[in-house]
């Protein structure tokens, strides 16, 4: 649902009841056929490396699961912060800037890691550009939506 200026409402507030329960439904099902068939989700996310990020809410203190695409780094896993082109972050930026460590979901494997957004620019583009190739179109799309520059963000297994 795009605004009159064509841009993503943000932040999500500004969404209407009726969307918000959309979105959830959409993200559980998601989540329900990440976790049947040990990460492989079907539809528009076919042929994507999906993520579940486990986050606890800064204000709320609720335990959530938000899936994304991901693109490897060695051993880490890197997630852009996009939130559909809005022009705040989304809150699982938020959430886990705050937190030393969280938990990812991985195919069959649930996995420790620490989270860290990247703040060096030759790390952040060099980044940026591979979670770009990963995902032909996705993320051009949601930059003609906003001047925000998205957060890039490395979670990197412990132990």
């Amino acid at each position: 649902m795009l605004r009159s200026d064509g841009r993503c409402p943000s932040p999500r507030r500004s969404l209407s009841k009726e969307v918000l329960k959309t979105m959830t439904n959409f993200n559980e099902q998601v989540i329900a056929e990440f976790r049947a068939n040990n990460g492989v989700v079907g539809g528009y996310f076919e042929g994507m490396n999906l993520v579940l990020l486990h986050h606890t809410g800064k204000v709320t203190g609720q335990e959530r699961v938000t899936p994304m695409g991901y693109t490897a780094d060695g051993t880490d896993v890197v997630v852009v912060g996009s939130n559909g082109g809005g022009e705040k972050d989304p809150a699982w930026v938020t959430n886990i800037a705050v937190m030393s460590e969280t938990t990812i979901e991985v195919g069959d494997r649930t996995l420790k890691v620490k989270p860290s957004i990247i703040t060096d620019p030759v790390e952040r583009a060099r980044l940026y550009a591979e979670v770009k190739k990963a995902w032909p179109g996705v993320l051009e799309g949601y930059e003609k939506l906003t001047t925000r520059e998205f957060k890039v963000v490395r979670l990197s297994p412990i132990g």
